[in-house]
């Protein structure tokens, strides 16, 4: 996968982020400055939290209902788009305002860590009991889907640049991933239920 392990330097990534505007928008660059960032990040988590909570979830709800969207497809388009979209804007911003994506790239790979682990683990620990029952075929249809994106991602990445056709083959994959949710009762049917 390259070598970009051994070319990384700690010391050019903090020489990087002192200079960066966006790393330290109001360049504040005493320690004692730490807890205004904290509280500021506090703030943002609880914005975030109010207008997901009162706003984003009722309209995603209010689109599923109107439109009698199935919970396969409003999983992998409506609730995936709104929990992916803070990653969205850090990769756009990454790409735009710093003109590079290695922020960009490391914010969704380690979004996608967060989502496999915390989330998960935390609704199992929030759930009624502890558990939380799950159909084994459409897990195991995305965990094959999940191989094959990390497969895709690992080859792209193999040569530390994302060409055009591969950025397609992203969003193809993805599309097909859709479609796959939207027939998957009809392809269980077909392979006869398991």
């Amino acid at each position: 996968m390259g070598n970009w392990f051994s070319s990384f330097d700690a010391n050019d990534l903090s020489r990087e982020c002192e200079s960066s505007i966006v790393a330290d928008p109001l360049q504040l660059v005493h320690n004692l400055f730490a807890p205004l960032y904290v509280s500021g990040l506090l703030w943002i988590f609880v914005g975030i939290a109010y207008f997901s909570e009162d706003y984003f979830a009722v309209a995603i709800e209010g689109i599923i209902e109107r439109y009698d969207i199935p919970p396969n497809i409003a999983g992998a388009t409506l609730m995936a788009a709104g929990s992916s979209a803070p990653e969205l804007i850090s990769a756009l911003v990454a790409l735009f305002l710093t003109a590079t994506a290695e922020a960009g790239s490391a914010t969704v790979v380690g979004s996608a860590i967060f989502n496999q682990l915390v989330i998960v683990g935390g609704s199992i620990l929030v759930a009624p009991g502890h558990e939380i029952r799950l159909e084994w075929r459409a897990v195991c249809r995305d965990m094959l889907f999940w191989a094959l994106t990390i497969f895709l991602v690992a080859q792209a990445l193999a040569d530390e640049i994302i060409v055009l056709y591969e950025a397609v083959g992203f969003v193809a994959t993805y599309v097909f991933y859709v479609y796959i949710c939207a027939r998957w009762r009809q392809i269980v049917v077909a392979i006869g239920g398991l």
